[in-house]
């Protein structure tokens, strides 16, 4: 229990990190005083974000190596037909 609770503390550390560093670059393109509170679920959001990006890409990745195995494997089927 306590690893689960350090790594979920350690990750609102990085999301309040990631935050803050947004809510700066916001702020330096758009002056005016940005709440510091918004930084931990900015920084949730970007999180959550690039996480469901990675898995939409490893999901397509995945279809290409399986199509990519089913090509490989018919043609074999066709080297091996064309050999008997």
């Amino acid at each position: 229990m306590d690893v689960i609770l350090q790594l979920l503390e350690r990750l609102n550390a990085v999301a309040a990190m990631i935050g803050s560093w947004l809510l700066a670059t916001v702020g330096l393109i758009l002056p005016g005083v940005l709440p510091s509170e918004l930084a931990a679920p900015v920084g949730w959001l970007v999180t959550l974000t690039a996480v469901l990006a990675l898995t939409a890409v490893a999901r397509k990745l995945t279809w290409v190596i399986v199509g990519i195995g089913w090509l490989l494997l018919a043609g074999r089927v066709v080297m091996v037909a064309l050999q008997a």
